[in-house]
C-alpha cells in the first residue's frame, strides 16, 4: 500500500504492524493502529466497541481497489400479486444481515 492510496492513516498503521509481526519474537502493542482508530473514528477510547463496527471502519479505510475484494451485491426481488411479474433491484453491500434463531 502506497501512502497516496490510503484515505486515512489506518491502513498504513496496519501495514506497519503486519511488518513488525513478521519480525517479532514476542508480543506487540498496536499503538499506531489504536491511535488511528481513536483520532479518525473515535474508537478505542476505553469504551466497549462492536467488532463489526471495527471491521466496517477498517474496510472503509482501504483504497477503492482493495475494497472491491470485499464487495457484495444484494438483490431484492418483488413479485406483483396480480400479474406475477418479478422486478429486481441490485445494490452494493459490504455487510450481510442474517437472522439468527
Amino acid at each position: 500500500l502506497r501512502p497516496e492510496e490510503a484515505q486515512s492513516s489506518l491502513p498504513l498503521a496496519l501495514q506497519q504492524l503486519l511488518r513488525e509481526m513478521e519480525e517479532a519474537e514476542g508480543a506487540l502493542l498496536p499503538t499506531q493502529v489504536l491511535a488511528s482508530l481513536q483520532t479518525e473514528y473515535g474508537m478505542c477510547d476505553g469504551a466497549q466497541q462492536d467488532a463489526h463496527e471495527l471491521l466496517v471502519r477498517l474496510l472503509e479505510a482501504l483504497p477503492q481497489s482493495a475494497r472491491l475484494l470485499f464487495r457484495a451485491v444484494s438483490v431484492h426481488s418483488t413479485r406483483c400479486q396480480e400479474c406475477e411479474e418479478v422486478s429486481t433491484h441490485e445494490e452494493a453491500a459490504c455487510g450481510l444481515s442474517l437472522n439468527v434463531e
